[in-house]
């Protein structure tokens, strides 16, 4: 049986059977669990900026003026 067939043989998502106290996750699974919450994460941000882009090329963008020290912002992006 698939590792998808036994999560939902067994309750659901490995995550959801930890939390229900089905059982605990085997490193294995925490790594595999991290890898797809960080994937996620990623496909979140990326997908922000692509919708971003797509209100600049409508001009729907809201743009907010504030006063800034442009060397501290420098400094803060290296």
């Amino acid at each position: 049986m698939s590792s998808a067939g036994r999560s939902r043989a067994s309750g659901g998502s490995p995550r959801r059977c930890c939390a229900n106290g089905i059982g605990s996750p085997t490193r294995s699974v925490a790594r595999w669990w991290q890898t797809i919450e960080a994937d996620a994460d990623h496909l979140s941000r990326l997908l922000l900026e692509l919708m971003d882009v797509a209100r600049l090329g409508t001009s729907r963008l809201p743009l907010h003026e504030s006063v800034f020290d442009l060397q501290e912002l420098a400094r803060g992006s290296s």
